[in-house]
């Protein structure tokens, strides 16, 4: 009868120890997979953070771009105004120039 309980009971406390495993095992995947999935929470916001920031660079690039384009054209437009105008002086020149040697010519 002794040897019937004892038996029992290390067949019990082996029972127990095997449960008790089975639940740190568990316990630890439920916490590996928490981890897991908080490292991939964070993987996502720190892609999604360079998506914006590469976005905004983006941006950036194409506002400078348009600056760019525009001063250039703004300095084209002045360029194409100063040699009108410098054209427009030398023929105003021109003239005041010839009527003055027919004044000379004739007297």
């Amino acid at each position: 009868m002794y040897l019937k309980k004892k038996i029992i009971n290390i067949t019990a406390t082996a029972i127990n120890n095997n449960n008790n495993n089975n639940n740190n095992n568990n316990n630890n995947n439920n916490n590996n997979n928490n981890n897991n999935s908080n490292n991939n929470n964070n993987n996502n916001n720190n892609n999604n953070n360079n998506n914006n920031n590469n976005n905004n660079n983006n941006n950036n690039n194409n506002n400078n771009n348009n600056n760019n384009n525009n001063s250039n054209n703004s300095n084209n437009n002045n360029n194409n105004n100063n040699n009108k105008n410098n054209k427009q002086h030398h023929f105003q020149s021109q003239q005041i120039h010839n009527k003055l040697a027919m004044q000379i010519h004739y007297q």
